[in-house]
């Protein structure tokens, strides 16, 4: 279909305005869902267009619409874009809200996900408390904000929804509590090295080794120490999964009470943000529908090569979803 070229022929009708102050002197017929006016191609072509811009942005979509026989420049393929009304999306009752970079370590915005559909309702220009609590005051009806302990969204949700539930989102905390673990993990790395020199039970041909397996036998120092941090570390993580948030106290507790480097500044850290905690490993709401579509953004963003501003990155998030 490359190169070919399909010719309509139209008959319409032209009206001619008798009122000399009019400033239309004639008025052309129009035919619903094939032109428009003051436009040059037809409603299809123009939705063509559109979603092509939608899809892979202005370069990209320049070649995409030569190979249907298109020709357009990268400015024409994003205009239809720029005409294409808002989605108009109902309050959602459960939002979720993550960071975006625009610029790694400089620019950020925020992105916000109607838990329910799994769709984005709105991408803000920044990450400030202000411009986060501005978008629920004006949606009444929100009754749970899914967020990451950043102290930017915890106001903006104090402020702009209070008497909304604040939720932690379990991907954050998995993710806070492996960083916890690897630090752990990181100060005791010379351990196995350091405690070789010390002799382990003779055990005869065959015999398994204690402890499921492991070469470390009960009672020495580094094998009890690595035990205690496993099963430190998968308690927390069947909090998770298994919606306990009940347990977090006696989670920390135990913690405290081990000592064990860098995990008591992780409990630490869950305790300045209790309420919200407890909701995460509690309720089944997470915000982790909201990764994909940070994901998602960083990927349009690329297309752009930084050339476009926000308002095309916020329409092309929200109606290329």
């Amino acid at each position: 279909m490359a190169g070919r070229r399909v010719v309509l022929r139209l008959r319409i009708r032209r009206f001619m305005c008798e009122d000399a102050s009019c400033g239309r002197r004639t008025l052309v017929e129009q035919i619903t869902g094939l032109t428009r006016r003051h436009r040059q191609r037809t409603e299809r072509m123009r939705s063509a267009l559109a979603e092509a811009g939608l899809a892979v942005a202005g370069r990209a979509g320049a070649r995409l619409a030569d190979v249907f026989g298109a020709r357009a420049s990268r400015n024409t393929v994003l205009r239809p874009v720029d005409a294409l009304p808002e989605p108009q999306p109902r309050t959602p009752w459960v939002v979720g809200v993550d960071e975006y970079a625009m610029r790694e370590g400089r620019v950020h915005g925020a992105v916000l996900v109607d838990a329910g559909t799994r769709r984005p309702v709105d991408l803000l220009p920044d990450r400030e408390a202000g411009t986060a609590a501005a978008w629920p005051a004006e949606r009444p009806g929100t009754e749970a904000v899914c967020r990451d302990r950043a102290p930017f969204f915890a106001e903006g949700a104090g402020m702009g929804a209070p008497t909304a539930v604040q939720v932690a989102g379990r991907f954050h905390l998995r993710r806070n509590l492996g960083e916890a673990a690897e630090r752990c993990i990181f100060r005791h790395r010379s351990g196995p090295r350091a405690t070789t020199t010390e002799t382990a039970p003779e055990r005869t041909e065959g015999q398994a080794p204690a402890d499921g397996g492991s070469p470390w036998p009960a009672g020495h120092r580094f094998a009890d120490r690595t035990r205690v941090k496993h099963a430190t570390v998968h308690a927390f993580e069947r909090m998770i999964t298994e919606l306990q948030g009940g347990r977090l106290p006696q989670w920390t507790e135990a913690v405290r009470a081990d000592d064990l480097p860098s995990l008591p500044a992780f409990a630490n850290g869950l305790e300045r943000d209790l309420a919200v905690v407890t909701a995460g490993l509690t309720l089944p709401w997470s915000s982790g529908v909201v990764e994909r579509h940070v994901d998602r953004i960083k990927m349009l963003k690329r297309q752009r090569y930084g050339r476009a501003g926000f308002a095309l990155l916020r329409r092309r998030g929200l109606l290329a979803s």
